[in-house]
């Protein structure tokens, strides 16, 4: 009896050793989570800059416009313009809703000291990635399984249970159906970028701001009796143009950034996913994962580049 005893015990260390996760592996998953979810943020801020900037180029030449019947239309009409580009970048927004969600899922599954919020936050996480998952589901025609139950029993699991097999088992299921999620996100994403953003939205803008403000200046130069008085309004509309041209250059840097971002979230998460699969001593955080982190450092410094212009 003894000896069985002492067998059983003996397998379930092994066992338990095969299952759980070094701390350099949960530290990987945790950096990876977190690096997602402030990833997740930058694209809006492209698209909210885009249309900051459209807007700008636009109002250059507003007062060439002399028809008082016909200007409050075409500001309409711009007005109508700009919220397609909103609708038409839906698809990709709500591709990285998704994805913040699930890094946030992630990152709490990977922190330790997280259960006293399991309560409050947790749940409302979990319900808000399957409702956008759905809501993503019934938009492109795709059809992704949901996994908020997953989520919920494992990070309920591992939360209450404190123990480190427990989440070592949770994050690997997690990890594991979430590869296939993360990658399409990015694949969409990419795709939305690539072809709306920088082929479509960005292309030529700069020739438009070139034209644009060519034409506001001939109007004033016309005026020759009052052009002594028009100098300081020529340039304040020369300033305005060069701080319109430093975001075109800030939009075009930060949606290259954003494209090699997004290739690198889907390789590291499947390195990751790779890496979790059995219990390995790292030196540091996983080699995929530090890339992808550089990428966003990348991002952060190229936003931060244009508060500073």
């Amino acid at each position: 009896m003894k000896r069985n005893i002492i067998i059983l015990c003996a397998v379930w260390l092994v066992l338990s050793n095969c299952t759980s996760l070094t701390k350099s592996q949960v530290d990987s998953v945790k950096k990876y989570a977190e690096t997602a979810e402030k990833f997740s943020d930058y694209p809006g801020k492209l698209i909210t800059e885009y249309i900051d900037l459209q807007y700008g180029v636009y109002l250059l030449t507003t007062p060439l416009n002399t028809d008082i019947d016909k200007a409050p239309d075409a500001i309409k009409d711009r007005h109508a313009l700009i919220n397609k580009c909103k609708s038409d970048a839906s698809a990709m927004d709500l591709s990285f809703r998704i994805l913040k969600s699930y890094a946030a899922n992630l990152k709490l599954l990977a922190t330790t000291d997280y259960a006293l919020d399991f309560d409050t936050n947790v749940q409302s996480l979990i319900v808000n990635m399957d409702t956008l998952i759905g809501t993503f589901n019934s938009i492109t025609g795709k059809d992704l399984s949901k996994f908020g139950t997953l989520a919920y029993k494992a990070i309920s699991f591992a939360g209450e249970k404190y123990i480190e097999n427990e989440r070592a088992i949770a994050i690997k299921a997690f990890v594991e159906k979430g590869n296939v999620l993360v990658c399409e996100m990015g694949k969409v994403a990419s795709y939305e970028i690539e072809n709306k953003i920088k082929n479509s939205w960005l292309s030529g803008l700069d020739g438009q701001l070139k034209a644009n403000h060519l034409a506001i200046r001939k109007q004033i130069l016309k005026d020759t009796q009052n052009y002594t008085l028009n100098i300081s309004l020529i340039r304040q509309i020369d300033q305005d143009v060069i701080q319109l041209y430093d975001k075109i250059d800030y939009l075009n840097n930060l949606t290259v950034s954003l494209l090699k971002s997004i290739d690198n979230l889907c390789v590291a998460h499947t390195a990751l996913n790779q890496n979790i699969k059995e219990k390995k001593k790292l030196d540091d955080i996983l080699t995929e994962v530090k890339g992808f982190y550089s990428n966003i450092q990348e991002l952060v410094t190229i936003h931060n580049s244009l508060k500073t212009n």
